[in-house]
This record gives structure tokens, sequence and C-alpha cells, in this order.
């Protein structure tokens, strides 16, 4: 780019003009490749012209013309409601605004690169520019590893159960301090430091050996390291083979192109130095770089642009400060007035931002007072401590982050910086922790009252407790009379109990959501505190002692070994699995389909409990029923990974009678319960099942659950072809449809098979009087809300009269339409045949036409068969009926489904194999297949009840003339004939007296009369007490199952939820860290020799503790050696 056209400052506004946004950036990104070179390494040539450039643009004033150019940009952050309307409505100010972000940030960028030089060549400022440097450069290092490092991206994946000493098992998650950057590339780390103070501090009143700790360490160490080396040396050697290192020379050559390239730009531009240093008025810049820092902080709208405007506006405004110390009392000022100029860049949610702001902050504080240009008058002024008490008193802790903020500031930088100051102001001050009482008092006050924002379903660490817990740590660790002071507020128990050990079931717990410590980070923090509590306390260590001991009278050891809760936790799609048995498969996939259907399981639930009120033990245990409720409700409820159905599997019994003959008595017990080594068949156990579960719901307001749910009816039809085209119906309820599959390629296929009608000859016509033709066929009538579909997939082989299974592919959709299959859809088809080949045929009007949505049904569940039909396996596929995802329900196991694939792992066939034959194809077929299919009405219909009447009412509606108008004329012949035949009792003997009164006199009539009525009297039973109203079952749609459900059975579960909290609890590394902590601080001797007065080992508590941690929990627990490694 040319500079001979500029000879003043409208030609300037010409080049850089402000009015043209887009313009203006094109041309300054120009300038900026000019004058900031990011290539490594460039030509003489090259390098001889852009430093020949940068002189005339300094020389031309063009350096002047960007801080005009700054200080003229209005940049404010929009707001929320702004930033949604740039998301998603107007692009157009998207664009612009990420322009203007880009613009500023190429001037800012432009200005730091000529200031920098400037001040470098300058004498008395050198010190300033390394310190400049040495911020920029360290910040710009550690972003580069950080997002280079493919070990600082790595995931971890679920089944990832490396076990790690600090961290614990590797599928929790939890980010705090600890994981800001790492020591290796920011030795200073303040947390890194906190960590290593903590491992100081116990190594001081450590009674055990310290050469006996370091040595399994360092054994820990090296295993943990071969096994990293084992599990990352083939990606290392990767990673290695695809970049080439440099060698010495290509390091010795990049370095000395870059210090050729500053020294010839240092001796062109050292003419202008002066000049431009002079020309800026820091006041105003410094002003205007706080104003675009705020901006920036507090945009909502993250981009990459905005993160370089914060970026060079941190390092310019650094740079002013220490250039121009004198300042620092008019800053100090402007921030007590508004200090979200600091505190808006400091809690930005872009963590870059906030943490370059954090840490160029906390240098300038550190060297602000060593340079040459902090001249002795301003020393005796402000104090070099003093800049760092001011951030610290009147902006850090006068503006500490409180419970409740909001979540669109991330105060972790705030605590991060506060420590770091805390530890600088200690240091250079040489003063007391104990000034920090007022601090101290605020801090317990807080951690007793405040209310954790942390859950457990997404473990999102709560940043605000954390940084209050480390500022918590810092006053523990280096005062001892704060130790005391908190045991005597009792924060012994209130961190034990609140913090770490509150299992969250109980009703006190969730209301201040206790524990309020349950992610890594934070649980890490709550033990490192009661470790510090108890250093050089006896007391606090005596609470803590007697505290452990209650917690682990409350926790059953595991019977077995290996064990590891975390791996038996509930699935995190949020679904609890069912355990099986042996062959139980095909129970856990069909009961899993029941317990998705929300109506269904809430029912179950509910009358489960209501039928439970009045069992006694032994009945229910032999209840379905009760049984089924139980289960359901722990699938609700319970957190652990699957239910044992070993207690259905009891209830559910089979046919057979058994007989117990004990000394006086005979028993006799109906059925067996079901062997769980057997495998069934899935459509077998529905059937039973859900007849069991009706008998159970008799009488009761649930009596029509099964009706109301999955019953439809189908139509057995026998058509006569003989001419009167009479339609003898006979109606038949059906809980599941089983449809033909062989030589079938898909669902609508088996349907038209299915009502496909079949002749027969000679079949009698009542009304042809003779014997004719005749079509029969059975079609659907009333369609259920839920339809289970049955595919015939095993047949029997009636050569080798054995089962076999048909792995033939059959598409089914995940759509369906079933009124062609219905009578009314084939009585439609029928008539428009009949009035397209005849249109003069009077085509008879159909009563009862249903809407089009009556029909039309949702693929909702897959039930699986995989294998033959001697040894195979079931798993269902299940769709959530609110959430509307996918889930494969394979036993225990619970994960995504994708019904992208339902062609690969439902519909069978032949599977393509690259590796076949010449054709493409293997010979191998797809024994994963659908077996049950279950689908659902787009939109469900309200049930329809047919009570049964009583006689009178009956007998009234018989006696009315419409009801015999409306019955047809074959069901009226029936009913005559069938009154003739079989007439009541009260008719029969009605007309035997009538017989008999013509032949006697009237006193032997009214004998007989009186006594047919006595004996009438005599037969009568007692009337049952009236059915309950039967319930809507769709109403239960959306109930909450746990409202539903037993209050005996939720205590249940809740105990046992409970019981593996703690287990989750005491059976983690992070716990036996801990118990290796309390050990290392305690104020006896666990191996002290017996006292000579009393021949009392006092530390025999203590040691008894220790015996059981070890044998009865770390010796049970899963990858117990790196844990022994250290113990």
């Amino acid at each position: 780019m040319t500079l001979e056209i500029i000879e003043n400052e409208k030609d300037w506004a010409k080049l850089l003009p402000t009015d043209n946004l887009f313009r203006l950036v094109y041309t300054l990104l120009v300038c900026e490749s000019l004058a900031v070179s990011e290539e490594p390494s460039e030509d003489d040539s090259s390098l001889q012209n852009r430093v020949e450039w940068c002189a005339k643009f300094l020389k031309k004033r063009g350096f002047q013309h960007l801080v005009r150019i700054l200080h003229s940009v209005k940049y404010e952050a929009p707001s929320p409601i702004d930033s949604k309307k740039v998301s998603s409505n107007n692009e157009i100010d998207a664009v612009a605004r990420n322009t203007q972000e880009l613009a500023i940030a190429s001037v800012l960028k432009m200005i730091f690169s000529f200031f920098l030089s400037a001040i470098d060549c300058s004498t008395e400022m050198k010190l300033v520019a390394e310190q400049i440097r040495e911020i920029s450069f360290n910040t710009t290092h550690q972003e580069n590893n950080n997002n280079d490092d493919p070990k600082n991206n790595k995931d971890k994946m679920d089944d990832d159960w490396d076990i790690d000493w600090e961290e614990g098992y590797n599928n929790k998650s939890g980010n705090a301090f600890n994981e800001i950057v790492d020591d290796e590339h920011n030795r200073d780390n303040v947390i890194s430091q906190l960590e290593k103070k903590f491992e100081e501090d116990i190594d001081k009143v450590s009674s055990i050996p310290k050469y006996l700790i370091n040595n399994f360490q360092k054994e820990s160490k090296t295993n943990e390291n071969e096994s990293k080396t084992q599990s990352e040396g083939k990606a290392d050697r990767e990673h290695a083979s695809d970049e080439k290192p440099k060698d010495d020379a290509e390091i010795k050559t990049d370095s000395s192109d870059k210090h050729k390239s500053s020294q010839l730009l240092h001796s062109k531009i050292e003419n202008f130095a002066a000049n431009l240093i002079e020309s800026l008025d820091f006041g105003a810049l410094l002003l205007q770089l706080l104003h675009i820092l705020k901006s920036a902080g507090t945009n909502l709208y993250p981009t990459k642009e905005r993160t370089w405007v914060a970026r060079y506006a941190i390092r310019l405004w650094i740079s002013v400060l220490l250039t121009r110390p004198s300042l620092l009392p008019d800053l100090f000022q402007t921030l007590k007035k508004d200090p979200s100029f600091v505190l808006g860049t400091l809690h930005s949610t872009d963590k870059e931002i906030s943490s370059e702001f954090a840490k160029s902050l906390r240098k300038l504080c550190w060297a602000v007072d060593e340079s040459t240009i902090y001249s002795p008058d301003l020393k005796k002024t402000l104090k070099g401590v003093e800049v760092a008490k001011f951030f610290l008193r009147d902006i850090l802790l006068e503006h500490l982050p409180k419970g409740g903020v909001q979540e669109s500031i991330d105060p972790e930088q705030h605590f991060y910086l506060l420590i770091s100051f805390m530890q600088q102001y200690n240091d250079k001050s040489q003063s007391s922790m104990a000034e920090f009482s007022d601090l101290f008092d605020y801090l317990v006050q807080q951690l007793k009252l405040y209310k954790s924002r942390e859950n457990f379903e997404d473990l999102k660490n709560d940043k605000i407790l954390t940084g209050l817990m480390s500022l918590f740590s810092v006053l523990l660790s280096t005062d001892k009379s704060f130790r005391k002071l908190s045991g005597d507020h009792g924060l012994v128990e209130v961190i034990f109990n609140h913090f770490l050990f509150a299992t969250g079931k109980e009703e006190e717990d969730k209301e201040n959501n206790w524990p309020k410590c349950k992610t890594i980070t934070s649980r890490k923090l709550g033990f490192r505190l009661l470790v510090l509590l108890c250093m050089e306390m006896p007391e606090n260590f005596e609470r803590t002692r007697k505290l452990i001991q209650t917690l682990h009278q409350k926790v059953r050891p595991p019977l077995g070994f290996d064990y590891s809760p975390d791996r038996n936790t509930r699935s995190k799609r949020g679904y609890m699995g069912l355990k099986n048995l042996g062959s139980t498969c095909y129970m856990n996939s069909l009961l899993q389909q029941f317990y998705m259907m929300p109506q269904f399981r809430n029912a179950v639930i509910w009358g489960g409990k209501e039928k439970g009120e009045t069992m006694t033990f032994m009945e229910k245990s032999n209840s379905v029923l009760y049984q089924l409720m139980k289960m359901f409700s722990y699938l609700t409820l319970s957190e652990k990974e699957a239910f044992n159905t070993r207690d259905f599997c009891l209830a559910y019994k089979d046919e057979t009678v058994s007989i117990i003959k004990t000394q006086h008595i005979i028993h006799f017990l109906l059925g067996k319960p079901v062997d769980v080594r057997i495998q069934q068949d899935v459509q077998e156990f529905f059937n039973i099942l859900t007849d069991r579960i009706e008998n159970e719901l008799k009488s009761t307001k649930f009596r029509y659950l099964l009706q109301d749910c999955f019953s439809g009816k189908v139509i057995h039809q026998m058509i006569c072809q003989g001419g009167c085209g009479t339609v003898r119906e006979r109606e038949q309820d059906f809980m599941m449809l089983s449809l033909p599959i062989k030589n079938r390629n898909n669902l609508r296929e088996s349907l038209d098979a299915y009502v496909q009608p079949e002749q027969l000859d000679g079949v009698q016509c009542d009304t042809c009087n003779k014997k004719c033709s005749t079509l029969k066929r059975e079609v659907l009538f009333k369609l259920p809300n839920t339809i289970f579909v049955h595919l015939k997939r095993f047949e029997l082989n009636f050569e080798t009269f054995r089962h076999e299974k048909s792995n033939q592919r059959l598409e089914f959709p995940e759509a369906i339409d079933l009124k062609p299959y219905t009578k009314e859809g084939l009585n439609e088809q029928e008539n428009a045949k009949k009035a397209q080949s005849n249109p003069t045929t009077e085509v008879q009007e159909l009563n009862n036409v249903s809407s089009l949505d009556y029909y039309k049904y949702k693929l909702v569940g897959v039930t699986v068969h995989t294998g033959s039909a001697d040894a195979g396996h079931y798993y269902s596929y299940i769709k959530d009926r609110k959430t509307g995802e996918w889930n494969e329900f394979n036993d225990t196991w619970i994960k995504p489904f994708d019904t992208k694939n339902l062609d690969k792992e439902c519909f069978g066939g032949k599977s393509q194999n690259s590796g076949g034959n010449s054709w493409g194809w293997d010979s191998d077929e797809r024994i994963k297949n659908g077996y049950i299919l279950v689908y659902d009405r787009e939109t469900f219909l309200p049930p329809e009840h047919k009570e049964a009447k009583p006689i009178e009412e009956e007998k009234e509606e018989n006696k009315s003339p419409d009801t015999a108008n409306n019955k047809s004329k074959i069901s009226t012949d029936q009913e005559n004939e069938e009154k003739k035949s079989f007439g009541d009792e009260d008719r029969t003997e009605n007309a035997i007296v009538n017989k008999r009164n013509l032949a006697l006199p009237q006193k032997v009539f009214e004998d007989s009369m009186a006594s047919l009525e006595e004996r009438k009297e005599e037969k009568k039973e007692p009337t049952p007490p009236p059915e309950p109203e039967p319930i809507d079952v769709l109403q239960l749609l959306g109930t909450p199952s746990s409202k539903v459900m037993p209050s005996e059975i939720r205590n249940e579960i809740i105990a046992n939820d409970m019981e593996f909290m703690r287990h989750q609890q005491i059976f983690n590394p992070l716990y036996f860290k801990y118990i290796l902590d309390f050990v290392r601080v305690a104020p006896l001797e666990p191996f002290k020799k017996y006292d000579d007065k009393e021949n009392k080992n006092i530390g025999v508590p203590f040691i008894e503790l220790i015996t059981k941690v070890c044998f009865q929990f770390i010796g049970r627990t899963l990858n117990k050696q790196p844990i022994f490694n250290k113990l």
C-alpha cells in the first residue's frame, strides 16, 4: 500500500474512512499485515520493504491517526434482548457488529505494536518493555499450548473407568480452579501453589515419616506413568510421525531472523519513538480502553472478533499503566466510582478474556513498583503494596460474588485474583492473616448459609461455592487461630454433614440442596478443609473421628470384591435397567415397553397400591400386580443401574399345582415360580401377564385398564356368495395382533394377507336355504390406543417337528394408517368398486364412520429377537413419549438409538458385506430382527365403558318399543327361540303355577303362591356392593408416578438410595485420599506403644477406624492397587 498520497489529516481520513466501515476494515487489515508481521521468517527484501513502510507510516503521523480512530469508536455491548435479535432476526446487524469489532481489534493491535517498539527504544523504559513482553508472551504461549495439546482436550468417554488418585473415576466431570492452566506453562498458578502448600503443611505436622509417603508417591507415579505410556504410546508415535521436529539449525535460523527483524525495525522507529510517546494523551487513552474492556467483557454475544478486541485492549491498558504509573491514583478514583470497568472484564463468561485480564492485573500489581519509572515521590504517596491492597480491599473484597449471582457472569477469576492478591499483600507487607478476621467471620456465615447450585444431573461446578471454600482454605492454612475458631463455630460438623456426606434424599436435604459439594472439585476442597481444620487441633480431630465412625456404622460393606458404586448408577439417559437373572431377557424387554407407557405405568402403580392395602405379606409376595407396581416404582425413583426382578419372578407362577405335606396339614400351592434359566417366548409372556393383571384388577376402578390401553376387536365375517350377500359376523377381543410374514416384504403386505378372505364351499345359508360358497375373513373393527403387533417369525417345521425362526426381511413404517384393514375401510373399498363397475347401483350408506385420526398410528417401540429359535436374546427399542428420544433397553444397558438404524437393526434379511461373493452379498442372515412392534395412536381417544346394567333396567329396555325395533330380525328370532327354550327362573315358575291354577281351588292356589314366595326369599342371595366408578386412564398421562405410589414403597426406595449414596461417597478414591491425609495430620501416632500406667493404647479407636477402612472398604473396592500404594 503506497503512502505517497498522504500529505495531511484529510488524506488519512480518505485512506482510513470512519464513515465507511467495510472499507475501513479492508484498509486496516492491509496496514496491519505490513506493520505487524505474523510470519516466523521472511526474506531480506520483504523485511526491508516492510520496515521502510513502517517508518514512512510513522513519519506521516499514521500512528496518531490510529489513536484518533480509536477515540472515535463508540463500542457498546448489546443487551441480552439485542443479542437474540442479532442472532435470529437481523443478520445484517450481526455482520456490522463483527466488522466493527474487527476494525477495533486491528487498530488496537497496531497501536500496541508501535507503542511497544517505541518504549523499547527508550533506555529508561527497557525494563517496562520487558515486563510487557513477558506478560503478553506468557499469555499467548499458554493459550497456544492449551489449544494445541491434545491431552488438554482429551475427551473422557463414559466407558473409560481408569482410576485416578486425585480426581476419582474418570467418568465424573468437574471444572474449577485447578483446571485453569497447566503448571508447566504457568508455574505461579495460585491453585497449584495452594495444593503445594497444603501438602507442605501436612508434612510439617504429620507423625508418619516423610520418606514412607514419598516412596509410596514415587511408586504410584511410576505406575501411572507406565499406564499412560502404554495407553498413549501409539497416539504419540502417530503425532510424532505427522510433525517433524525442528533441528537446532532451524531453531537458530528462526531466532536470528526475529533478532534481525527487531534490530532493523528498532533502527527505523528510534527516530520517531519520542514523538510517538509524547503525542499520546495517556489519561484519555486509559479511559477509552476501560470503556472498551467493559463493553467487551459484558458482551453476551461471543465472537472471535470480540475476543481479539479484549485481548489487545488488555495488553495496551497494562502497557499504559506500566509506562505511566502516575495515573494509578486517578484510576483508583475512577474505579471506586464505577468498579464495573474492572469487574465487567473479570466476570466475563469468555474464559480467555477473564483469565488473561486476571493474570495481567496480577503481574501489574507485582511489578509496577519495580520499574525505574516508578519515581521516589510516587513511592511515598503510593507504595507498591498499596496497589495490591486497593484491588484487594476496594474492588475484590468489596464486590465479592454472592449466592444467587446471575448466570451472565463467571466469578471464577474473581476468586483466583483475590487469593493471589492476598498472598501478594501478605508477602509484601509482611503482615499476618489475622487482619482478615472480618473476612473470616463473613466466610463462616456464608459457608453455613450458602445454598449450593450444584446438582447430580449435570455436575456443573458452583464456582461461587468453590471460590468461598478456596478463600477459606487460605485463611485456615496461614493462621492457626482460625482453625480453633472454626471448630468452636461448628464448621467441622457443617462441612462433614452438609457439604460432603448428606445423602440428598431427606426432606431437609432437598430443601437445602445438601450435600452442597457434588462435583469432584468442590468435594476435593471440602475434604481439604476438614484436613486443615484438624491440623494441630486435637479437639477438631476428635470431632472428625467420631463423625467418620458414625458414618461407617451406617454403611454396610459389600459382600463381593472389585466393588464400584459409580459403575452401578442410573443410566445417564435417565432410565433404570432390569437385571437378567439367567434367561429373563424376554421379561425385561416387554416390561420396559409397559413401563414407558405413562398411563399404563401410573395405573399399575395406583392399582397395585390400592390392592396392596388389603393384602397380607404373603399375598403381596404372590401378587403379580403388586410386584409389578413395586418394580415400576423402583424404575421411577431409584438411582441404581438396574432393578432385581427376583420377587417378580417368584410371584409370576406357572399353572402347576404343588402339594406340600407337613406334620398335620396338607398345603396345596397353585403354580411354581418361573424358571429363570429357561428362555420363553415374549408373546406368550405378554398374553399370560396381561391376563393375570386383568384378573387382579377385577372389581376395582382399574378393571378396564387393559381394555382401555391395548384391547381391540376383530370381526369374523361369513359372506354368502350364493346371491343373497348375507354377512354373518362374530366379534372377538384381541390384545395383540399376530401377522404372518412368510413371503411378505413389509408390514402392509402382512396386513393385506391378514384380511384376505378364504373361500369355503358347501356352507349352509339360511337366507338362500341351501349350501353355497362363502367367503371367510377376519378384519379389524375397534382399534385400541396402543396396538401390539406380533410378527410370526417362529413356525413349526412339520418335517422335523421343531420350531424354526425366519430371518427374512420385513420392513415396517414409523407411521401407518390402519383404515384399509378395518371393516369400515374394506366396506368403503367394496362400495367404491361396485359404484365404479355399475354406476346405477345404489350403494348402501355406512354408519359409525370414524374420523381419519382414529386410524393413524406411529411407531413407539420395537422388541427385537436376536439369535435362533433354540438360543437367542430379547431387547427393546423404545421411544420416550415425552421427549421423543429413542433408547435401547438391553437388560441393564441403556443407550440412545437412532431410528435411521431401524433397517439395519430390526428389518432382518441378509447383511451386505464387501467381503462376500461376487454379487456383494454375504450368505449370513441378519439374526437381529423385530418381533413385537408397538404403535400408539397419534391422538389418544377417551375410553368407552359399557357397564353391566341391573335386571330391572334390562327388563324395561326389553319392553321398550324403540329397543325392539332396533334389533335385527336374526337376533330377534334367536332371542325368541332362547326365551322359549331357556326362559328365566321367574317365568318358568310362573308358567307352572298358572297351569296348576286351572285345576286347583283358590285357597290351594294362594297357599302355593305363598310357598313359592318363601322359596324365592330363601334362594335370594345378598346383593353385592356396587363396583366403583371406572377411572379414565388418559387422565394419568401427565401425572408424576411418584405421586401415586404407596408411601411405604417410596420410603423403601429412598432408604436404598441413601445407602447407595453413602456407598458412592465412601467407595471413592477422593474419600480414601482424605483418610490418608486425615491419618497424616493425626495428633498421635497410630503405632504408639501402650501406656505403662494404664496399660492402654490411647490410639485404639483411631487404629480401629483405619483398619476398618483398609479391610472393609479399600480391600473390596475396584482398582485398589493404586490406593494401597498410597496407604
